[in-house]
């Protein structure tokens, strides 16, 4: 009789282990936190499929209260799009001069395509780590203000914005010629203006908001590709969208240069692609465009500079929102939210940087309408009720078997 109850025991506690496992399965994708791979119906790459909210788990009344507190406010927002599980579920312009196939400036959105471009001439072979020395792509430059210090910049912390160059650009306003970025621009050769400033700190050591060195690395690029830049990432935006990199406005520095900090235009659609790229993890319709690692890694936090607020490659990382971040001068935004299989972009002319419209909309509307709306209970369903068929079968399976003892 011991003997029995051990076995019985036995196999209780061992159909009990399968439905824990099944309702790990099954949960699952509801548990994770980070991104979940997913099959494409199809990709934007000659046009977005728009759909309703309420069809991806939105609450479309949260998004209409967005939509007309945007249309009647005076918020400098020329346009936004929402796009869920790869459709086109809101889009709208608010100024006359913007839509969807209008070029917009993105300012420092453009150190992200940079950064896409870096990860793409890895794979390429054109450079051969992110631990390559600065100034070898540079041999036959004469520097000034000499620090061996200078010798120690990688392109790694040319991308975290860790050089050690001095550089005054966030504790300046832009409207002030002392300010770097003006100063950058106003100079003869923009590359050599940024090798010749004095080091302040090692390399790695502090965090430092720097346009010039991003525009080393796109200088890097064409020297170690041997190409423009458009060129080389033609490669990769010439596959995710109709549009040419070549066909769109790049400001270049006097040598021709295309600007590595700013001065790229794009339409919000395009914008779009590119952080869906990136959503998911550098692949577009059956290519590897960037390589996926690169991806991860240059949208992982390298440098915190609070608790909430860190820098990958390029990239700003909010932990308050699980995003990773373009994000551009008067109000320019590429906003990924893997956990939501979300992009959300955003075009202004906003010169107030007291205020905050993007950030309220994202986060008095926009995750409302995924977290709190009774729509999103619709993505549930599925889940739930396999999950409850599973647990049917699994008890079913239990008391044959108890019966049997």
């Amino acid at each position: 009789m011991i003997r029995r109850r051990n076995v019985l025991g036995a196999q209780r506690s061992k159909l009990a282990s399968l439905i824990v496992v099944a309702i790990i399965v099954l949960l699952q994708p509801v548990m994770s936190s980070g991104s979940v791979a997913v099959s494409r119906n199809y990709w934007p790459t000659n046009g977005w499929i728009e759909e309703s909210p309420s069809k991806h788990g939105m609450n479309s009344t949260k998004i209409q209260e967005m939509d007309s507190l945007l249309v009647h406010s005076d918020y400098p927002i020329d346009g936004l799009l929402v796009v869920r599980g790869g459709y086109l579920v809101y889009e709208a312009y608010y100024s006359d001069s913007f839509y969807q196939d209008t070029p917009h400036m993105i300012y420092s959105c453009t150190k992200s395509v940079i950064s896409s471009g870096i990860g793409l001439a890895l794979d390429q072979g054109y450079i051969e780590s992110l631990d390559q020395k600065v100034l070898d792509f540079f041999p036959n430059r004469t520097i000034d203000n000499w620090d061996p210090r200078k010798e120690d910049i990688t392109i790694r912390h040319l991308l975290t914005m860790t050089s050690g160059l001095e550089w005054h650009e966030l504790d300046r306003s832009y409207s002030e010629p002392s300010n770097s970025f003006n100063l950058l621009q106003n100079s003869d050769d923009w590359v050599s203006y940024v090798l010749n400033q004095s080091m302040v700190t090692d390399p790695g050591a502090e965090w430092n908001y720097n346009s010039g060195t991003s525009h080393l690395l796109s200088a890097i690029l064409q020297e170690a590709a041997g190409m423009p830049t458009p060129e080389l990432l033609s490669t990769i935006y010439d596959a995710v969208s109709n549009v040419s990199t070549y066909d769109v406005f790049w400001q270049a520095d006097p040598q021709g240069i295309f600007f590595g900090g700013s001065g790229l235009q794009l339409n919000a659609r395009d914008m779009a692609r590119v952080g869906y790229l990136y959503l998911n993890n550098g692949a577009w319709d059956g290519q590897q465009l960037i390589p996926e690692e690169y991806v991860l890694e240059s949208t992982s936090s390298h440098v915190a500079l609070t608790n909430e607020t860190h820098y990958g490659y390029q990239w700003w990382i909010y932990n308050e929102y699980n995003a990773y971040v373009a994000v551009g001068f008067a109000g320019q935004y590429i906003m990924i939210i893997p956990s939501l299989d979300m992009v959300i972009v955003c075009i202004s002319s906003l010169y107030d940087t007291s205020e905050r419209p993007f950030w309220d909309i994202v986060s008095d509307y926009i995750l409302p309408s995924v977290l709190d709306g009774p729509d999103s209970v619709a993505d549930s369903i599925p889940v739930l009720i396999a999950f409850s068929l599973v647990t049917i079968v699994v008890l079913v399976l239990i008391i044959t078997r108890l019966r049997k003892h």
